[in-house]
């Protein structure tokens, strides 16, 4: 399918690129598009169109919400994001590199032990970060 380089696309990646420690909804993305770009007038249907494209061109990554009840999209084109194993906050939604290469090293191990390899690129473990284990509840 050809993909049209469009201004809606345009200003959806660009919400993208330079959010890449985030996951967004299609809804919110719509409304990113729509504050960036009032304009444009993109609607929420357009926007998923326009993510089932970049993840079908490997730019973007869609996983489900911890919950299950929504998707989530990521954008994965920036080179280094396909080399390390990313981490994922439940409570801030943030997603971080896994900086340890002796860490990931074993990580790529273990999952190779289980005859299991590992999409660096597109791997995401789920925990909690250090600044919401520090928050206090309560």
């Amino acid at each position: 399918m050809k993909t049209y380089d469009t201004e809606q696309r345009r200003t959806l990646v660009r919400i993208l690129e330079t959010n890449t420690d985030r996951q967004f909804s299609a809804l919110e993305l719509a409304r990113l598009c729509e504050r960036e770009k009032p304009e444009l007038k993109i609607n929420t249907s357009t926007v998923y169109r326009l993510l089932a494209r970049l993840v079908d061109e490997g730019k973007a990554e869609r996983t489900a919400s911890p919950d299950g009840h929504r998707l989530l999209y990521r954008y994965i084109d920036a080179c280094e994001c396909a080399e390390h194993i990313h981490l994922k906050c439940k409570k801030c939604g943030q997603i971080l590199h896994l900086e340890d290469e002796e860490a990931e090293k074993n990580l790529v191990k273990a999952m190779e032990k289980c005859n299991f390899t590992v999409d660096e690129a597109q791997s995401l473990i789920v925990g909690v970060c250090g600044k919401c284990t520090d928050v206090k509840i309560g």
